[in-house]
């Protein structure tokens, strides 16, 4: 089998696992992994936050990122840049007056947001669809985040349900390593940086 049907096949299980659970469950284990997150050291030295507005089938870390900006903390979010197919990061501060519905229905930042640098970013909390034990991730397939963690220097965070977490990825050139995963049960890290 070629590493796209690979990916492909692995995407759709770990979808059907994720369509498989009931919100209430969804929004259990988001909020254990953000209490996991607040209260890390991690989190706790992090001035520079580049984060994801949260689909219906991700980790909801929205509170996580409303208790940053009430403590302080720069927090980006991806925004789409149509001329060049790709995402840069926009600052944010004040989700209701600063986010709109962007590419696809993803919130984003407003046009007038302030651009952030990639390079600059402590923490990059990165959502995918399944992430395997040595710290790889499958995205969606379009290759966005690939891009953007690979311009960024700040510690690389996969954040997940507990489904998504122990799947063999297949592993192109251009993948980017995690730093560390986080589920509701486990905190795997692979570098040294935190």
């Amino acid at each position: 089998m070629d590493l796209f049907k690979e990916k492909e096949t692995a995407r759709r299980q770990v979808i059907d696992k994720i369509k498989a659970m009931s919100q209430q469950q969804m929004a259990e284990e988001s909020k254990i992994i953000c209490e996991k997150l607040y209260n890390s050291s991690l989190w706790q030295r992090a001035s520079k936050v580049f984060a994801f507005a949260p689909m219906n089938s991700e980790v909801d870390i929205w509170g996580l990122i409303m208790n940053g900006l009430k403590d302080g903390k720069t927090i980006a979010l991806p925004f789409y840049i149509k001329q060049c197919n790709i995402y840069k990061a926009r600052v944010v501060r004040d989700l209701e007056k600063d986010v709109v519905k962007g590419k696809l229905g993803i919130r984003e930042p407003k046009e007038e947001c302030e651009e952030l640098s990639l390079k600059g970013i402590d923490l990059i909390l990165v959502p995918g669809i399944a992430f395997s034990p040595d710290g790889y991730r499958l995205g969606r397939g379009k290759g966005y985040y690939d891009k953007m963690l690979a311009e960024a220097q700040g510690i690389k965070c996969g954040v997940c349900f507990e489904c998504q977490y122990g799947w063999n990825v297949p592993v192109e050139p251009h993948d980017i390593k995690l730093d560390c995963i986080i589920t509701p049960s486990l905190w795997l890290k692979f570098s040294s940086q935190q």
